[in-house]
């Protein structure tokens, strides 16, 4: 286990500084504000949760799996309506259907992957796990699809409504965040892909997902091959604005 996940699984133990005389507590010595210093792990954990897609074959304890998916619906939605169902797919057959698919549909839409001759000679880091990632999709332990409870949006009038919504993104994705969070927590790797939009229709029926319900990730989850390490993200300092749009003071 890597020096962030033992950290979250252990625990460790930090002083903070002395509130002041309206009860806020100044930044510590180490320059940490009064939540990096009241949540370490946390802030250790969600600036390393980097997208890893090359994945070893090992098979992973069920016990850590379902760890991930009880952190999963720990997630908040909307009158507590938990919108979110999930289908853990292990067995190989149903992984190389899945594979085959994937493979299919990134090589139809980019340039880049249309095939192991016309990939570039010398990709960088991303492009290079892409490429790990189409060749060894089904050798991964877990394929997990997230799906969401068909519903309409609020700005679709009534009359309008024919057939089943889209499942409400908005209400899944904080269970697809802790979903990430565990499994870096326990030293998983995963990243999510969401290419199954282009054979969906296929999918449902291959694993017999109701028509209420529409997959709206999928997340090869095992161990991982390479490190995790910290991602690089724009400050939200440099993407923020106050009160207005294009207002930053």
């Amino acid at each position: 286990m890597d020096r962030v996940a033992r950290r979250v699984e252990m625990g460790r133990s930090r002083s903070l500084a002395a509130p002041d005389r309206l009860g806020n507590r100044r930044v510590n010595n180490g320059g940490q504000s009064m939540a990096e210093s009241a949540n370490p792990r946390f802030f250790d954990l969600v600036g390393n949760v980097r997208a890893m897609r090359r994945l070893k074959p090992d098979p992973v304890p069920m016990e850590l799996i379902w760890k991930v998916l009880n952190a999963g619906v720990q997630a908040p939605s909307g009158q507590n309506t938990q919108p979110w169902r999930f289908v853990l797919v292990s067995e190989p057959t149903g992984k190389k259907w899945f594979a085959d698919r994937y493979r299919q549909a990134i090589e139809k839409r980019s340039r880049l992957t249309r095939g192991a001759s016309r990939r570039k000679e010398n990709p960088g880091r991303q492009l290079k796990a892409l490429y790990y990632q189409i060749d060894h999709m089904h050798e991964v332990p877990y394929l997990l699809f997230v799906c969401g409870k068909c519903d309409w949006p609020f700005k679709v009038p009534e009359h309008e409504r024919i057939g089943e919504g889209p499942p409400n993104y908005g209400a899944v994705y904080p269970c697809v965040q802790n979903i990430l969070l565990a499994c870096r927590a326990l030293g998983l790797g995963a990243a999510l892909t969401t290419m199954h939009q282009v054979f969906e229709d296929e999918l449902r029926t291959y694993f017999k997902i109701p028509q209420d319900y529409g997959v709206v990730v999928t997340i090869p989850i095992g161990y991982p091959e390479g490190n995790f390490g910290p991602v690089t993200r724009r400050p939200a300092k440099d993407i923020t604005f106050l009160e207005r749009w294009g207002q930053v003071r």
